[in-house]
């Protein structure tokens, strides 16, 4: 298999698992606010830098991929597609339509 093809792969399985990270600590800034903690305590600071990290990271990590992606899209002569929220999931829509 093509090394860009596995590094596809990999991305793909970090985001997935980027995510439910990013979800978990999204659920515990809620739970925070929620919970009436200050903005400007400690622990609402520490929640907000672990999840502002996360989604840094996944949105860095996002970008790598969806780059990759086209390439790979690009060298095998199929079309690009281009996912968006508004076209997630819809078939055979390119980036020139």
């Amino acid at each position: 298999m093509d090394y860009r093809k596995e590094l596809l792969l990999a991305s793909a399985a970090r985001l997935y698992s980027l995510g439910i990270d990013l979800e978990a600590a999204r659920e515990k800034l809620k739970r925070l606010v929620e919970r009436g903690v200050s903005f400007d305590s400690d622990e609402m600071f520490t929640a907000y830098r672990e999840y502002s990290e996360l989604h840094r990271q996944w949105r860095d990590l996002e970008k790598q991929h969806l780059d990759l992606r086209n390439e790979v899209l690009r060298d095998s002569g199929q079309p690009l597609t281009e996912e968006t929220p508004e076209n997630a999931g819809a078939e055979n829509k390119t980036c020139a339509e």
